[in-house]
């Protein structure tokens, strides 16, 4: 689960970064693209 926890948070600071912010679709899709790895 630590794994699976830090991937996530590797994630959400990656749209948080600043990219998340400026194109709102982009953590979407990554969320979407990385959704089936973090399941």
């Amino acid at each position: 689960m630590n794994m699976l926890g830090q991937l996530r948070q590797n994630v959400i600071d990656s749209v948080l970064d600043g990219t998340g912010i400026r194109h709102p679709s982009s953590p979407e899709l990554l969320l979407v693209q990385l959704g089936p790895v973090a399941i």
